[in-house]
């Protein structure tokens, strides 16, 4: 398919997205995510879209084309279309997966730096959808890579505490409980609920708060959750030093485990 240069989705980038990929050549968090793309697509008032089932068979006969036998990442996104037109663009395509850097991510960690770079504020759009729109998460790492070539930026809010990355949620440790920031002011990430649902159920509290970034700077662990790499750990913020930590090596496998027994 094209995608023409009269498209809504180019024209003002109002494109609605989501990015998964399979585990064991499955896809166990599917529903979850076209929970989430349907509201997206629902709030930029995208309509005349596939149905569930009919999205679940597009996506079965594209990772039919798949020839690997390896894990792959998927790309589903919709626009309203062409300007003046009442047909939706869809579209889907497989994304290859950097397996070297995802072990390494999961093993060593991810360099990040806090920025300046604030979120878009509520009252512009909500953060509960996801979306092409990424700017503000381009110039965090714009920055960040300024003192870090490998590092992440984290964007901050309106009152100065962290929100997220361009790829990821974030997650601090603090006398052994798991803070993510409040549920209103992030992306709220499949991952990040999978593995807050894993935490509590293997006993380990997690709070939902404003974090600062003293706090995320002193914090015992700082973890990230995405769709690729799954669960892993920060190394250093700020160059300060976060060696991967237990609660992170302890949630790893148990998310390895719950993801391929889901599929």
């Amino acid at each position: 398919m094209g995608l023409s240069i009269d498209d809504l989705g180019f024209l003002q980038g109002v494109t609605a997205v989501e990015r998964m990929r399979t585990w064991n050549r499955g896809l166990p968090l599917l529903e979850a995510h076209l929970v989430r793309f349907f509201h997206t697509t629902q709030t930029l008032k995208i309509a005349g879209l596939p149905s569930d089932d009919r999205l679940i068979e597009l996506i079965g006969e594209l990772l039919g084309k798949h020839e690997s036998d390896s894990e792959t990442g998927i790309v589903l996104f919709a626009t309203p279309g062409r300007r003046g037109s009442d047909t939706p663009t869809l579209g889907m395509h497989l994304s290859p997966l950097d397996f070297p850097r995802l072990e390494r991510l999961r093993d060593q960690g991810q360099s990040l730096v806090i920025t300046s770079v604030r979120q878009p504020p509520l009252d512009c759009w909500p953060r509960d959808i996801k979306v092409r729109s990424r700017i503000h998460y381009y110039l965090a790492d714009q920055q960040a890579r300024e003192r870090d070539p490998e590092a992440l930026g984290v964007l901050i809010d309106d009152d100065g505490s962290i929100t997220e990355t361009s790829v990821s949620n974030v997650l601090a440790v603090a006398e052994g409980r798991l803070i993510a920031p409040p549920a209103g002011r992030i992306l709220p990430g499949v991952m990040l609920s999978t593995v807050i649902h894993l935490a509590r159920a293997e006993g380990i509290p997690v709070e939902r708060a404003a974090i600062g970034p003293e706090t995320l700077r002193a914090a015992e662990e700082v973890l990230l959750t995405g769709s690729e790499a799954g669960l892993w750990p920060a190394r250093q913020v700020d160059d300060i030093p976060k060696p991967p930590g237990p609660i992170c090596r302890r949630l790893q496998p148990l998310l390895d485990a719950f993801l391929a027994a889901a599929v």
